[in-house]
């Protein structure tokens, strides 16, 4: 792949940088996968909006919503989809990554 560098910023069609994007988040994702022993564990009710859900596919705490001892979590993936799940407060959830 061939990117030209004009002064501080970078040309490149737009088949070029979604080529990059994909090579950025394959290779972002291999290197989480390598430290998956130091993945953080929380409960539910510590989620927070952007924390990422350990996996294959990047999954993001969009919202939080706690109902006494249940929480309402709003999760947003990769491919642009969006769903709700309850847990209870105290259920372990893994994380690839806080927010």
């Amino acid at each position: 792949m061939a990117v030209a560098i004009r002064e501080l910023g970078l040309v490149a069609t737009p088949e070029q940088a979604r080529e990059l994007a994909a090579a950025l988040v394959r290779a972002a994702d291999e290197a989480e996968a390598q430290v998956k022993d130091t993945y953080p564990t929380v409960k539910a009710g510590e989620l927070r909006r952007g924390d990422v859900r350990t996996g294959e596919r990047v999954i993001t705490v969009d919202r939080v919503r706690i109902d006494g001892d249940t929480v309402h979590v709003t999760w947003a993936s990769d491919a642009g989809r969006h769903w709700t799940q309850s847990y209870a407060a105290d259920a372990d959830i893994d994380l690839r990554r806080r927010a």
